[in-house]
């Protein structure tokens, strides 16, 4: 029931991630 939650919390974390990584590459 919480796993769904995670999965979510993660790929938002990674998204971020990425975005903060472009932006320092730019």
């Amino acid at each position: 029931m919480g796993i769904p939650f995670i999965i979510k919390r993660i790929y938002c974390s990674t998204k971020k991630w990425k975005t903060e990584m472009q932006k320092n590459q730019r």
